[in-house]
């Protein structure tokens, strides 16, 4: 869905306001589509029908208020993924606003609403919509590889049981005539060379267990996620690299696989290892259970990587949690200046009549206009955070796209070429915000320095310059909205890019000798692929 042609149902008693309401919406959006409702009933039919990209709603209606349909669309499993915004001209009701919010309600607009916030709400609520519906779609895409690859697990171990039933048949016979023996043994050779093969090689990881959770037999894939060797696997019990908070869980798992011998699901959390590199990282468990001919139960185990999904999908809870916060912040402090707009225009008012002079007045008029426009713009920047799932991207290719946009000199450290950091795709505007402030702010700056080292299991990638540094009651607060020299929004800005993937920033220079960024990685959301596990 595109942010420009959304799908709205308005809900309003009151036909007089569905006309504006449905004339302003299609002013601001000449491509969208909007039907309206006067009573809560009908305004529900409508989003069963055309499951819209947001729902306007009054509060004070006759019969269902706007609270009952705002319950009844948050108990629909099919509807309470849909943006609630309520529109009410009870400004100062707090209790009806923590009412809405506690239903489910995802903003509320006081009337008259302002046209830029009440554009601002309908962009960002076509946002929420549309990364609620790509979380289920991601949820019903993994259900898919699940039953796929279940499938593809019954039939290989269901060819390989007709294979030994056949030759189990036949064995009496083969043992009285030499040829077919040998014939059928090297036909046996074969199929368990290409079994193998095809075991070796497989994208997923393969176990085969014996009692007691003991490694028989695995493949590359399964060293892999456990960052080490075929040789180093086998013989040894699975129990070993996992967290012993998982054991009791994954035995009953083994269990149920090798005495049922029937297929099962499960997700544990492995030991970091060369692959896994978060802590906790998670791995898909499919379990299947066999019987050997000494009626020994074993079982066979495939394990899928799913860590980067499951950052993935904290990421975007994140995002969604950033943009919810930054749009009542920002909407705050609009609101804030608007109030000192009209103090200031009232005052000329007055101030004309009397002709007294206006000069001060005019002057906080203009303070607050560019207020308001700077936070206009910062919203606009902001918009597209979040927009694209977190990348692995490389350190130094950011870093040589960025340094073109600065004039003081970039040395970049050979430590940080193989670097790669998962982080949203913004991350290029942290380092370009980090090289402003340097040529902006840091005096008379010589050249600015990037390096990284490892902490522990933590990355540290170091951002700093020779300038003239800053105070040390100042480190902290210059990450917080509203502070700094410009309009306090770019290493904020920076803060809640990094935090996306739980990246965090400090400055740890000393003032007078240059300022020093230091940007934390958790293990998981950096690596080095030229590691040798």
């Amino acid at each position: 869905m595109e942010y420009n042609d959304p799908t709205i149902v308005a809900i309003d008693d009151i036909s007089d306001n569905l006309v504006v309401l449905k004339a302003f919406v299609l002013d601001a959006f000449p491509r969208a589509r909007v039907f309206t409702a006067q009573n809560g009933e009908k305004g529900i039919e409508l989003a069963r029908e055309h499951n819209p990209d947001l729902i306007l709603l009054d509060i004070v209606m006759p019969g269902m208020d706007g609270f009952e349909v705002c319950r009844i669309l948050k108990q629909d499993e099919e509807l309470r993924h849909i943006p609630v915004v309520f529109l009410t001209a009870l400004r100062g009701d707090r209790k009806s606003r923590i009412r809405a919010l506690d239903l489910g309600g995802e903003a509320f607009i006081s009337k008259p609403f302002d046209d830029a916030e009440f554009i601002a709400q309908i962009r960002a609520m076509v946002k929420i919509k549309a990364a609620n519906e790509r979380e289920q779609d991601e949820k019903k895409y993994l259900a898919r590889i699940v039953d796929m690859r279940t499938v593809e697990l019954k039939e290989e171990l269901a060819e390989r049981r007709r294979i030994e039933q056949k030759l189990l048949d036949h064995q009496a016979e083969l043992e009285l005539q030499n040829k077919e023996l040998i014939n059928a043994r090297q036909t046996t050779d074969k199929l368990r060379q290409e079994y193998q093969t095809l075991f070796d090689v497989a994208p997923v990881g393969y176990l085969a267990l014996g009692p007691n959770s003991m490694i028989l037999r695995c493949n590359h894939r399964a060293a892999e996620l456990f960052g080490t060797t075929k040789e180093h696997l086998t013989g040894r019990h699975l129990a070993m690299f996992l967290d012993q908070a998982t054991l009791p869980a994954f035995n009953t798992f083994i269990e149920d696989c090798c005495n049922k011998e029937t297929n099962r699901l499960c997700e544990f959390i492995s030991r970091s290892g060369h692959t896994l590199l978060t802590d906790p990282g998670h791995l898909h468990f499919f379990g299947q259970g066999i019987q050997s001919e000494h009626d020994s139960h074993h079982c066979i185990v495939a394990i899928s990587d799913v860590t980067e999904l499951h950052q993935s999908q904290d990421a975007l809870r994140e995002v969604n949690r950033k943009l919810h916060l930054l749009s009542n912040i920002t909407r705050h402090d609009i609101l804030n200046q608007v109030m000192v707009l009209a103090a200031s225009l009232e005052l000329i008012r007055i101030k004309k009549e009397d002709n007294s002079p206006i000069d001060e007045d005019l002057a906080r008029c203009e303070s607050a206009r560019e207020a308001i426009a700077h936070l206009i713009t910062f919203t606009r920047s902001y918009e597209n955070l979040g927009v694209k799932k977190p990348v692995w991207q490389s350190a130094r290719t950011v870093v040589e796209r960025v340094q073109k946009t600065t004039t003081i000199p970039v040395t970049v450290d050979h430590s940080l070429d193989p670097i790669e950091v998962y982080a949203d795709t913004m991350l290029e505007s942290v380092f370009s915000n980090l090289f402003q402030n340097a040529e902006q702010h840091g005096g008379h700056i010589s050249g600015i320095t990037l390096s990284f080292h490892q902490k522990g299991r933590k990355g540290i990638l170091v951002v700093e310059d020779d300038g003239i540094g800053i105070p040390d009651d100042m480190k902290e607060q210059i990450f917080e909205r509203g502070v700094g020299e410009g309009t306090g929004l770019g290493l904020f800005f920076c803060s809640e890019i990094l935090e996306i993937t739980g990246i965090s920033a400090c400055e740890t220079g000393i003032p007078g000798k240059g300022a020093r960024f230091e940007l934390h990685i958790p293990v998981g959301v950096w690596r080095n692929p030229n590691q040798v596990p």
